[in-house]
């Protein structure tokens, strides 16, 4: 409000014009929310022949394993945007194949 802000660590930022690709969690009839905060993110970087996809920094939020609950590093790593599509496409179709073969025998 004017003069005065709120940092929240772990939060993604974005700048006008900058060019990223989102995660998204749907929340509401016609709300959405950037999935794990700043994990969620990724700005594209175009350097060179190919663009790179890049994941924002999570600064001094503290990740945690959902399986063991221990704290943990991220392990996301900048990768072509190429990969990141197909990493995204693979992700959807395995989700899609996975109701099927549950009642498969």
């Amino acid at each position: 409000v004017g003069d005065i802000g709120q940092v929240v660590s772990g939060l993604a930022s974005f700048s006008e014009g900058e060019e990223v690709v989102v995660f998204l969690e749907k929340r509401g009839a016609s709300a959405f929310q950037l999935s794990g905060m700043a994990q969620g993110k990724y700005q594209v970087q175009r350097t060179g022949p190919g663009a790179m996809a890049v994941p924002a920094s999570t600064g001094d939020a503290v990740l945690i394993d959902p399986k063991t609950r221990q704290e943990t590093a991220s392990n996301a790593k900048p990768v072509t945007l190429e990969q990141l599509k197909a990493s995204v496409r693979a992700a959807v179709q395995a989700q899609q194949a996975a109701p099927a073969k549950k009642g498969a025998k």
